[in-house]
């Protein structure tokens, strides 16, 4: 008896373990990854360039996700900050299904899971197809909505309007010394 419900705790802690989100204050896991434009994107070069990264990560068949694609928070906050704008912050959206493929995206019939709609229209920032990019950051439920600091550190956060973005990035502290992941080891 003593053997099973050892063996029943041990299996729930290794299981708390693989399933666990990637906490606040936990260093970013560098990927690279290619949009559905065919453009790449390296979050550690982003970083390194003094910019934050919002990452979005959803899934297109996801109906709370579908909602705050459709508010158009990150569209406002890429438009005010991202590249034509003050050029302060790069905003991602990572569809995280493995089985759903790149038509999803579009609202296409040919799409071969379920599609909400056209994920791409109105939007202006990077949209990538990466399930590789999700598991990184251990994601288990859709929406997952963080924010990586150029110190390489992730905060989530939860369905925040645009100004609360920018206040999220504005709180980033600087990468220097030990609060700097490129130069730790």
């Amino acid at each position: 008896m003593i053997r099973k419900f050892t063996l029943i705790a041990i299996s729930f802690l290794f299981w708390g373990h693989i399933s666990a989100q990637l906490q606040d204050g936990a260093f970013a896991p560098n990927f690279t990854a290619t949009d559905i434009n065919g453009n790449s994107w390296t979050l550690y070069d982003i970083l390194d360039q003094g910019k934050s990264v919002v990452l979005d990560m959803s899934t297109t068949w996801c109906g709370p996700c579908w909602e705050y694609h459709q508010s158009g928070i990150l569209e406002e906050l890429y438009e005010a900050h991202g590249p034509e704008g003050t050029d302060e912050l790069v905003v991602l959206m990572i569809e995280a299904d493995e089985f759903t493929n790149i038509d999803c995206l579009y609202g296409n019939s040919d799409c071969n899971s379920l599609t909400l709609g056209d994920w791409t229209e109105g939007v202006d920032y990077p949209i990538i197809d990466s399930k590789e990019v999700a598991d990184l950051f251990q994601v288990i439920y859709y929406p997952t909505l963080y924010i990586v600091c150029p110190n390489r550190i992730v905060t989530e956060a939860e369905a925040p309007t645009a100004s609360e973005w920018y206040n999220m990035h504005n709180s980033c502290e600087p990468a220097s010394g030990d609060n700097n992941m490129s130069i730790a080891s």
